[in-house]
């Protein structure tokens, strides 16, 4: 070409290319963790290869050390040979150059390869969680690779605390516990020296600490209308009772969050109970409600409304007027009221404690030291006293609630905390002030 015109041809011929050599299958992949103890790498191409360059390496950090290998190449198939083992728990490299197939291509740039050679046996998981363990739990703990079957564990593994069958099978070994006491401290102890199905040994012990679930009871006190069950979760052995109670308006699952949170956190710190108090937890009495979102039950009922106080009525204010027979056709009509009225009664509790939302505000029924209670609790929380002025507070008349009742049949203090809002979790800003009900 000169000045954009064609002045002669040159050559005229027809050029063919060849497609890039490719790695088709190997023994190893790209970062893989090899647990056996391999002698031989083979690699196979999508072509017949005539010759390659490999390089084994240690690789740590910047550093590389050669590995001593051989290669053999036999059409499509190469292998790679070392002669002694590699070093346990380290990271090697393969890298592969200066490859020519028979049809005259190779690849464009070299091939690596990174694997790393395992160490012995470590524990990748355990089942359970450092609290709230049943007593007869089946307890799995998870290795990274299957063990040799034919070792004896028996002076490698242990349980401290308590009592447990020990068995093991592929990467596992199992802990079946028996009735280890309730809120009782255990710990699983494996020893180094564990070895795995290639004979390899592990380097280091593990232990692990766990507790027992502290909850002494799950009881079913009542049931509600629709019949879900009314559920008490007791703690601790003494003589005197908190009870906690909430969800008794099914549009405020706020007061059954948090009580239920409290349950989760007293499943693994109930021993911390003092000897002489026990704890006893209801967070849905109003299970219907809390199912539908309604402040009342089935039956259209304020169950708060419906216990049998002096100024107990039928038709109740609410905020936005009067009530027909909200607090029921008559005192403890509802199987809900009569299921909590019960559990009371046979308690006969040192402190009755009640979650309902929203407002930021402590109430209390103004028997016993309740009053002084209530002002602890609003101090440790930061919510606005409503005690003795409840109803200018809520600018309603409230009549048959809970904690008038309990004041008057049984002179039991009772306090009402009234949360934030309807439907959020309070737990974390709550737990020292619930502690302090439970030291009162």
């Amino acid at each position: 070409m000169f000045g954009n015109q064609t002045i002669a041809t040159l050559l005229d011929q027809k050029i063919e290319t060849v497609s890039l050599t490719k790695i088709s299958d190997s023994s190893i992949i790209q970062n893989q963790v090899i647990y056996d103890k391999p002698k031989i790498f083979t690699f196979e191409f999508n072509k017949d290869v005539i010759s390659a360059n490999f390089i084994l390496e240690k690789v740590n950090g910047e550093n590389r050390t050669s590995v001593i290998s051989s290669l053999e190449i036999k059409e499509k198939i190469a292998t790679l040979s070392i002669d002694s083992e590699l070093e346990r728990s380290s990271t090697y490299e393969i890298t592969i150059d200066k490859l020519l197939s028979t049809d005259g291509g190779g690849i464009n740039s070299p091939i690596k390869m990174k694997f790393y050679v395992s160490g012995g046996p470590s524990v990748s998981s355990v089942n359970i969680g450092s609290s709230g363990v049943d007593a007869n739990a089946r307890v799995v703990v998870t290795f990274n690779q299957v063990l040799s079957q034919s070792q004896d564990i028996s002076s490698l593994v242990s349980i401290n605390g308590g009592n447990a069958t020990i068995t093991f099978i592929d990467n596992q070994i199992i802990f079946q516990l028996h009735n280890i006491p309730r809120c009782g401290l255990f710990s699983l102890n494996i020893n180094k020296g564990l070895l795995s199905q290639y004979g390899i040994e592990s380097d280091n012990g593990w232990s692990y600490t766990s507790r027992i679930n502290c909850r002494r009871a799950t009881v079913v006190i009542g049931y509600s209308v629709r019949g879900r069950p009314i559920i008490a979760y007791y703690y601790g052995n003494g003589s005197k009772t908190i009870l906690f109670s909430g969800g008794i308006h099914g549009n405020e699952p706020s007061s059954s969050y948090l009580l239920k949170d409290w349950i989760s956190h007293l499943d693994s710190y109930a021993y911390k109970i003092p000897a002489d108090k026990q704890i006893v937890i209801v967070p849905d009495v109003n299970p219907d409600g809390l199912a539908t979102f309604s402040r009342f039950n089935i039956n259209n009922v304020n169950l708060d409304r419906n216990f049998p106080s002096s100024n107990w009525k039928a038709d109740i204010d609410i905020a936005d007027g009067l009530i027909e027979d909200g607090g029921g056709k008559s005192a403890m009509s509802e199987p809900e009221t009569k299921a909590l009225a019960g559990l009371t009664t046979s308690l006969r509790p040192r402190l009755e404690v009640l979650f309902h939302a929203q407002g930021s505000l402590i109430g209390a029924n103004q028997h016993g030291d309740s009053i002084n209670i209530g002002n602890l609790y609003a101090l440790n929380v930061g919510y606005r006293s409503m005690i003795g002025i409840a109803e200018e507070t809520m600018g309603y008349t409230i009549t048959g609630e809970y904690e008038d009742w309990v004041g008057e049949q049984y002179g039991i203090p009772a306090i009402l905390i009234e949360l934030p809002s309807l439907s959020g979790r309070y737990f974390t800003a709550h737990q020292s002030a619930l502690w302090k009900m439970v030291n009162i």
